[in-house]
């Protein structure tokens, strides 16, 4: 079995998806977990699991007329599940991906890529437990932050913030009585970082990793999380 993507130009101020511009890919793998990215050229990138031939992070650069330019499909002869996708203000792109040499216990991978689809450097954030679910952003320096909820019991998260040449510039661990796991995580200009967990909670850590408060919202599952140029939070979710 394989799947394919389409991509599609939306005009919302209509509240109207139409296919201004569509792109059909198809491949003979079975891809899936697609993340798109638009850089400040308006080109699109595209991010994905490709699990033909073995499991890999498949990466499709396409310009603004939805015409690919360059693809690159990465493995390390491992299993490698997209997790997340980021780039920064020069077209470096960072994979988050969920990494197992035995397909049992599964580590949080980040890799950096250049702009010409050239590899910089990879790195790992292990504990030894297996990984639930994490969400990653990477900020337009470079620098990435992602919660972890590692599936011990009760589940608890990671949040851990690299820099753009794969320094661990903090961890810090969040626990609670139940099961916890990570829905959106997001980061404003000035390095703080903000995340939504399954609990309710939304927390903000400021640059140094310290926690600035934390905020509970009822009745509200969120999936998506994002910082305006005001500084105000939108969340969208159920």
């Amino acid at each position: 079995q394989k799947t394919a993507y389409e991509i599609y130009q939306c005009d919302w101020s209509s509240d109207v998806c139409s296919s201004d511009l569509q792109k059909y890919l198809d491949s003979a793998d079975y891809d899936e977990k697609p993340f798109v990215q638009l850089d400040s050229g308006e080109n699109i990138w595209l991010g994905f699991d490709a699990t033909g031939g073995g499991y890999a992070f498949t990466t499709i650069k396409l310009n603004t007329a939805a015409a690919i330019q360059t693809s690159q499909k990465y493995t390390d002869g491992n299993i490698n599940f997209a997790c997340g996708f980021g780039l920064d203000s020069s077209t470096n792109y960072y994979n988050s991906v969920r990494w197992s040499i035995t397909g049992t216990v599964y580590d949080f991978i980040l890799e950096k890529f250049n702009s010409s689809f050239s590899f910089q450097w990879i790195r790992k954030f292990a504990t030894g437990v297996n990984i639930y679910s994490f969400s990653s952003f990477t900020d337009s320096s470079g620098n990435t932050y992602a919660g972890i909820s590692y599936a011990s019991s009760p589940r608890y998260i990671y949040l851990v913030k690299y820099d753009s040449s794969g320094n661990l510039s903090w961890q810090r661990k969040i626990t609670d009585s139940g099961n916890i796991d990570v829905n959106a995580i997001t980061a404003d200009s000035s390095g703080n970082s903000y995340l939504a967990i399954s609990s309710g909670a939304l927390l903000k850590y400021n640059s140094s990793g310290t926690l600035q408060w934390q905020r509970s919202i009822s009745n509200f599952v969120t999936n998506g999380l994002k910082i305006d140029s005001s500084g105000n939070i939108n969340l969208v979710g159920k």
